[in-house]
């Protein structure tokens, strides 16, 4: 890890605009990683940018993951502060999980046909006829929460945090599994995921995605 792109963890809540102690949270909760620098901890720039983008920018009780879902259907592509806003409400539609895996593992996930996954992101849409990314592209798939702890035992990371991330596991309660057999997420879904990561094409996936409309 380069150096230069690491700060301490005060520095870091400093730049999110937090307390020390709710960084630590960040670092507990796999958002951010945190380094060991000689004695200090340090942290991924990375890794800050990622919480700053995703963060709920307004005061009030979190979406339930339901409530989510059914925001996410009735999301307008052509407004697009409002939409920004939207993206960071309905982060609660699922658990985050991000993984660095072997790439190998990576191809696995991505080409086997279980009912129970479902792709986002770049490969959905591609799916939808949306040429971006590639097989080298951030992997996101949906997995019911039952599911998770198959998943990572299958997967095995080596690390976890949005900065060495090369699949994203989000893991939607049982009983707000919003997908009805389909192999492939939504453009509307696609695209929120793409966004939250600042990924290449995700302009791409908004533009087809209000055309759609």
């Amino acid at each position: 890890m380069d150096v230069n792109e690491m700060v301490s963890l005060q520095t870091a809540a400093d730049m999110l605009g937090v307390s020390r102690r709710r960084a630590q949270v960040f670092v507990d909760e796999n958002l951010l990683a945190g380094y060991m620098v000689g004695a200090s901890r340090a942290i991924n720039v990375d890794d800050i940018r990622h919480v700053a983008r995703v963060r709920r920018r307004v005061a009030g009780k979190p979406l339930t993951p339901d409530h989510a879902w059914r925001v996410i259907a009735g999301l307008n592509p052509r407004n697009m502060e409002q939409l920004d806003a939207d993206r960071r409400r309905v982060r609660t539609r699922a658990e985050h999980h991000s993984w660095y895996v072997h790439p190998s593992v990576v191809r696995r996930i991505r080409n086997v046909r279980e009912r129970r996954r479902v792709l986002s992101g770049s490969d959905a849409a591609a799916a939808h006829d949306v040429p971006v990314g590639g097989p080298d592209e951030l992997l996101h798939v949906y997995i019911r929460a039952s599911d998770r702890l198959q998943l990572e035992d299958e997967a095995r990371p080596e690390a976890r945090s949005p900065s060495t991330a090369n699949v994203i596991v989000h893991a939607v309660p049982d009983a707000d599994w919003p997908f009805h057999g389909e192999r492939f997420a939504g453009l509307n879904v696609a695209w929120l995921d793409m966004a939250d990561h600042d990924e290449r094409g995700e302009r791409m996936v908004l533009d087809e995605w209000r055309r759609s409309r």
